[in-house]
């Protein structure tokens, strides 16, 4: 009998995560299980590994999933990074601001040529708000 403790240093995430890496070892990744890692990605602040696992999957690595890929699977990654993006006065970090306004603006260039991904009104005001909050416009 394998019994958890509360204690135990691995969270749900982590487990949801390997299921959804194994199964696509397994078998051929789907757009659900690729959704799974990339936002396990994300909540560690992997942005750059999410993005190479969804660009991994393009274009003729895995056809099942380009045909299916959606935006809710590239959104977290585009979230992420404008929220990294936006300044909180630190001089410091002006360089890591800029990158993370740039990387947004590449995947978004990159995602809006993908015929199975429909951009909608939230993206748009998510992308042009975090480049006008930072005195791009």
């Amino acid at each position: 009998d394998y019994i958890v403790h509360e204690d135990a240093t691995m969270s749900n995430v982590d487990i949801v995560n390997q299921v959804a890496y194994y199964h696509d070892m397994l078998y051929s990744p789907t757009e659900n299980t690729v959704s799974i890692r990339i936002k396990s990605f994300i909540e560690h602040g992997k942005a750059k590994e999410a993005e190479e696992l969804l660009w991994s999957l393009m274009p003729s690595s895995s056809p099942s999933i380009n045909n299916n890929l959606r935006l809710r699977t590239c959104f977290p990654i585009l979230e992420y990074y404008c929220q990294m993006g936006k300044s909180n006065g630190d001089k410091n970090d002006e360089r890591s601001k800029n990158t993370n306004i740039s990387s947004a603006l590449k995947l978004y260039q990159n995602i809006k040529n993908i015929p199975s991904i429909h951009l909608d009104q939230e993206t748009y005001i998510l992308l042009l708000s975090t480049i006008a909050e930072e005195g791009y416009f």
